[in-house]
């Protein structure tokens, strides 16, 4: 093929050298114009389609970059709460030990105090 074919082929496109065959001006029969007409369509779909796989491929690995530093943010968002409750659970607990202390530490009189959390203690004075 010369270039002035080639380049006549690349001005008007796959669709516009396909429309050119239908049309039959490479002849009615087998030419050597045609073939290289359908050659050349043949050659323009496959990199046509390399660079729609290549883009294809590429938007693939970015949902799965994407994919990755979202299971990562949510590991770490893990371990953060994990890290939360255990320290609410200590806090939880030293509170209610400081709890216990209070309501066993006598009163001045040396009997223990009535309070919300310990009825049961004798009331004041009695």
């Amino acid at each position: 093929m010369n270039e002035r074919t080639r380049a006549h082929f690349e001005a008007i496109g796959i669709e516009g050298v396909l429309s050119e065959i239908a049309e039959g001006k490479f002849g009615a029969g087998p030419s050597l114009a045609k073939s290289e007409a359908e050659a050349w369509v043949a050659a323009e779909r496959v990199k046509r389609d390399g660079a729609a796989l290549s883009r294809k491929e590429a938007r693939e690995e970015e949902t799965l970059s994407i994919a990755r530093k979202a299971l990562s943010n949510a590991q770490r968002a893990t371990t953060i709460a994990i890290f939360a409750v255990i320290v609410s659970i200590a806090m939880a607990a030293q509170k209610a030990r400081r709890m216990a202390l209070t309501l066993n530490t006598p009163a001045p009189n040396g009997r223990l105090q009535a309070t919300r959390m310990n009825p049961r203690a004798p009331e004041p004075g009695r």
